[in-house]
């Protein structure tokens, strides 16, 4: 089975997974039209409907979801990692790292 992940606004660098995927497997990245729009591979084990980052996303750079900031980076994530509370937080820190 193909493993799918749903990047709701064309703006956001993160998207929900749509199956649970386990570190390394390859995941096709879909548009809310249902279009193929990318691949990638998860960094580690993310849980179904949890948010996997689609691109790097450096220390303090804005969390995009629906098109929205939802929240800030508060270290580095790369692509395919989950975004969690344990990497982000709701406003810039002021001392990252």
């Amino acid at each position: 089975m193909k493993k799918r992940a749903l990047k709701i606004s064309i703006n956001d660098n993160i998207a929900v997974a749509l199956d649970s995927l386990l570190a390394g497997e390859r995941v096709n990245l879909y548009s809310i039209e249902s279009q193929l729009i990318d691949k990638l591979t998860a960094a580690e084990d993310i849980t179904y409907l949890h948010k996997i980052a689609v691109q790097k996303i450096p220390v303090n750079e804005a969390i995009i979801k629906y098109g929205e900031v939802v929240g800030y980076s508060c270290k580095n994530i790369s692509a395919g990692e989950l975004v969690h509370t344990s990497n982000m937080a709701s406003k810039p820190q002021k001392n990252p790292g």
